[in-house]
């Protein structure tokens, strides 16, 4: 994502989705330009746009309903971010591309305001559409969104039509998303593969503590929370005859119960940095909407529910730093360092390059592979290009360095003596654990790492 903003920043777009996938847009990449411009550097921009991203939907629904007059369920709603766990605040400053979708899905809250016009129509057929494509977890709050919408409108014709109007520009961007992904199948190098069981259903019912815990508010079980409540509240609607909100949370519900009976839901890991949680972000926005549909009057707990929420905050607070401790221990997936540490390492790789006029940085086998590779081109200034030829997520430039010739560069591969079994000069750095400095190079890069025995992903 760091990358993504520097690449923008300077003028350079890609792939429409995120590197090395067919989903995904860097929306926070994209929005963190400006700041980039501004001389901000990208790790320190996005986890800022990343949790406003985060806390504007709740904004947005209490501002709303704070003109309508509707004050104590105004406060219930810009509770809820309160009272969800330390680990829900965490993953919402991770810039990984979770929230984009649902800060946009929100904005088809705006049709449901004031008086129904066609213009509020051509925005809920354009704005769904986008937000899904930004990121498909924000189909669990336009579902019932969109339900509650139409059912008012569902015999006017002109709303219909519309609303289709509204949906074919953002079609178009959606067929050109995917047909540079069909045109460039290599591109696509971290594709998604779904099994649909119901077995996966009944395990995902079975473990929703464990898989839903970083979404829940704290001290309630995610049964009650995200299942019987809404089914009580959609029971509610349909005997007090208020169908379009009725119908809407049962929308919601079999949404989420379709999303159970997915393999996706058991990808992930305890740890914040790769949680089970990322793809369910949405379900407290969800609530919030729930919430907002009752006319909750009790003028007398406005001094009490502040209090309350002050109280989370500073038991999260509290929690915080054992939180990120037993975090950063945990397996993850992902690779995960210390800020500190990384930018320090970083720091001296780029001094390295200066001092070597390096032309191409390749990390083979680091700890910091992704950091190195991704990350410092956006940190250092001047950083030369970098490769990972093993699990490259940029194609193009696997494609570049098969005719590029770089006469000096910089190899990491740590475990491995190459330069004593490598023929051509190939020198190690002192002081640089597994750093080698290839010179005078006059071969294209991927031949010369062949020639090294690197493994190089098909492209």
């Amino acid at each position: 994502m760091s990358l993504g903003a520097f690449d923008y920043s300077n003028g350079s777009f890609h792939t429409p989705g995120f590197y090395g996938q067919s989903y995904n847009p860097m929306f926070e990449s994209l929005l963190a330009v400006p700041f980039l411009w501004m001389g901000l550097k990208a790790y320190l921009v996005l986890p800022y746009i990343t949790s406003v991203l985060t806390l504007l939907p709740f904004l947005i629904m209490t501002w709303l309903l704070y003109r309508r007059g509707q004050y104590t369920t105004a406060l219930l709603v810009i509770a809820i971010p309160f009272i969800l766990p330390v680990e829900y605040d965490y993953i919402t400053s991770l810039s990984r591309g979770w929230v984009g979708g649902l800060f946009v899905g929100t904005l088809a809250l705006f049709s449901l305001t004031g008086r129904s016009t066609p213009v509020k129509h051509l925005w809920l057929g354009f704005i769904s559409i986008v937000a899904l494509i930004i990121g498909t977890g924000s189909v669990f709050i336009l579902v019932p969104i969109f339900l509650y919408y139409a059912i008012t409108h569902l015999s006017e014709r002109k709303f219909w039509i519309y609303l289709s109007l509204g949906a074919i520009p953002a079609l178009v961007i959606v067929g050109l998303f995917y047909s540079f992904y069909y045109e460039h199948p290599n591109e696509n190098l971290h594709q998604i593969k779904l099994i649909i069981s119901l077995n996966n259903l009944y395990r995902a019912i079975g473990d929703m503590p464990q898989l839903f815990k970083n979404v829940t508010p704290m001290m309630v079980h995610p049964l009650i929370i995200y299942f019987l409540l809404p089914l009580m509240a959609s029971v509610w609607f349909l005997y007090k005859k208020r169908f379009p909100e009725g119908i809407a949370t049962i929308g919601f519900l079999l949404v989420f119960l379709f999303s159970l009976t997915m393999s996706k839901v058991f990808d992930g890991t305890d740890s914040v940095f790769y949680s089970y949680s990322r793809a369910f972000l949405g379900l407290p926005l969800v609530l919030a909407l729930l919430v907002s549909r009752f006319n909750i009057k009790g003028a007398a707990i406005y001094p009490y529910l502040p209090m309350v929420m002050v109280a989370f905050l500073a038991y999260k607070a509290y929690l915080f730093p054992t939180t990120i401790t037993k975090d950063k221990k945990s397996d993850s997936v992902v690779n995960v360092a210390d800020i500190e540490v990384f930018l320090s390492d970083s720091h001296k790789l780029g001094q390295l390059c200066k001092e070597k006029n390096v032309e191409l940085v390749v990390v083979n086998n680091h700890w910091f592979y992704d950091h190195f590779t991704y990350a410092s081109p956006s940190i250092e200034e001047n950083f030369p290009p970098t490769l990972r030829p093993a699990y490259e997520r940029r194609t193009w430039r696997l494609k570049e360095e098969a005719s590029n010739v770089a006469n000096t560069i910089l190899l990491i591969d740590r475990g491995r003596d190459i330069a004593n079994d490598s023929t051509i000069s190939i020198a190690p750095i002192p002081n640089f654990e597994g750093y080698f400095l290839i010179t005078n190079n006059q071969t294209p890069t991927l031949a010369l790492l062949k020639s090294l025995k690197i493994p190089i992903r098909k492209f």
